[in-house]
Order: C-alpha cells, then sequence, then structure tokens
C-alpha cells in the first residue's frame, strides 16, 4: 500500500482521509437506518450531520493538539495539517455530543430518541475510523512476532525500539472492541426497545460506557499512547465518559422511575 496518497490522474486522495471519509459514510448510513427503523423523522439526522462532522473533526484535532501542546506550541503550522494524522477520539466524541445536545435543545427536539438511533452508528463509524491508523502507521502495541503483528518502518517506531520491525496492531484490537460495540447496542437495542420502562437515552449512555471500557482495556497494550504527568490521557478521558455517562444513565431512569410511579 502507498501510505502517502491514491493518485488518480491529475488529483491525490490521502489515504487516511479516504478511510475516515468512508468510516463516516458508513456511520452516517447507519443512522439513517436506525432512524427509519424507530419512525424518526430523517430530515434532523441530516441536519445534525452537517454540523457534527465538522465538529467532530474539529474536536478531535483539538483535543489531540492541547494534549501534546508542548510540540505544537513551536510547530504552528502544523495544528491544521489534517492528512497528516493526530486525531483524539474522545475530542470527536465530545464534538458530536455538544451537537446533538444543542441541536436537540434548540430545535426541541428528544435528545434521547436520537441519540440512541445514533449511538450504533457512531460505534461502527469509530471502528472503521481505526484503520486509518495504518496509513501513519500509529496505535501500536509492544513488539511481537505473531503472524499479525504489522511492520512498522524504522522511523516510525517508539523510541527504545528500534531494533524491533513487526508490532501488535493496537488499532486493529479498537477496532474489534468498537465493532463489538456496535453489535451490542444493536442486538440490545432491538430486543429491550421500549421494554422494562427503559428511557430514551439509555442506549446512548451504553454505548459511552462500553466504548469507554473496550478503550481503557485496549490501551494497556499500546507503546504510543499519550503520557501525561505518568497518566494515560486515552484511560483517564474513557474514565470520565463512565462515571458521567453512568451517572446521566441512573438519573435519568430514576426520574422516569419516579414519573412512571406517580401516574400509576
Amino acid at each position: 500500500m502507498n501510505y502517502g496518497s491514491l493518485v488518480v490522474g491529475p488529483w491525490h486522495f490521502h489515504w487516511y482521509g479516504l478511510i475516515m471519509s468512508g468510516a463516516i459514510l458508513c456511520c452516517i448510513l447507519t443512522c439513517y437506518c436506525q432512524i427509519l427503523y424507530r419512525r424518526l423523522p430523517v430530515q434532523p439526522l441530516l441536519d445534525m450531520a452537517v454540523l457534527a462532522i465538522p465538529a467532530g473533526i474539529l474536536g478531535a484535532r483539538l483535543y489531540y493538539v492541547i494534549i501534546n501542546w508542548p510540540y505544537y506550541s513551536y510547530h504552528l503550522g502544523e495544528i491544521f495539517c489534517f492528512s497528516q494524522g493526530g486525531f483524539a477520539m474522545h475530542g470527536a466524541m465530545l464534538g458530536v455530543i455538544l451537537v446533538l445536545v444543542g441541536y436537540a435543545k434548540y430545535h426541541s427536539l428528544p435528545f434521547g430518541l436520537y441519540a440512541d438511533a445514533v449511538a450504533p452508528g457512531l460505534a461502527l463509524g469509530q471502528s472503521l475510523g481505526q484503520w486509518a491508523n495504518l496509513v501513519n502507521q500509529e496505535a501500536i502495541g509492544y513488539p511481537t512476532y505473531l503472524s499479525w503483528g504489522i511492520y512498522i518502518d524504522y522511523a516510525h517506531r517508539p523510541v527504545g525500539y528500534e531494533e524491533y520491525d513487526f508490532f501488535h496492531p493496537v488499532f486493529m484490537y479498537q477496532s474489534g472492541a468498537d465493532f463489538g460495540v456496535f453489535l451490542i447496542l444493536l442486538v440490545v437495542g432491538w430486543l429491550f426497545r421500549n421494554r422494562f420502562g427503559l428511557k430514551s437515552g439509555w442506549l446512548f449512555f451504553l454505548y459511552l460506557i462500553l466504548q469507554s471500557i473496550g478503550r481503557i482495556i485496549v490501551e494497556f497494550t499500546r507503546l504510543d499512547g499519550e503520557i501525561l504527568y505518568g497518566v494515560n490521557i486515552a484511560q483517564l478521558g474513557s474514565l470520565i465518559f463512565i462515571v458521567v455517562a453512568s451517572i446521566l444513565l441512573i438519573l435519568r431512569q430514576r426520574n422516569y422511575s419516579n414519573l412512571w410511579r406517580k401516574r400509576q
């Protein structure tokens, strides 16, 4: 594979961008199918997508730049060099969540219903988007002699591991974990929809919790993770997502249960 770009006549397409674009497209199509399945108006989804895509990309990049500010403070011209990679999934998630909440509130739409509908699509998009790390040879783990280990160019090898050629493809492990979350959301969303008094939004919070748990586990195998003061930033961010999502899920379900009992 040409890790630089795909050349078609006079046009040059970066593989990183092509993979990410494909992941976003699959995400939108999945969300669209879920919207139809849940019999919700489609137009709000399309409007949110127009806002959420740039918000997610910008959030992912700014989050990455912030946690790597010691480098970018001396390379300001590289901050918006998107083709070089350098995106943080937590930043993308924050950007998309802000759009969902803001759009639903501004247009008086049921946030929980739309959030539940887009949750599987977000998980699938994250799963497919992980493969963009292969292009820039990022998200790698410890050296390995296993058959699925990937070759890393000398210039991209972690410091202290230059003598090794093959490394664990952590991005592939994360992709598998996210795809597992996607399947779980589809199954439980179908089995438990409108059952057991579950309040709308529960599937979205479950997505945040499961995706974050998977990220914490996978990060233990990663060599090139972002470390600040001895703390893995991705794991810390995931832990915060788990705590906040769990609290919101419990509060939302408790309030709904109390309201249901009062009506009885």
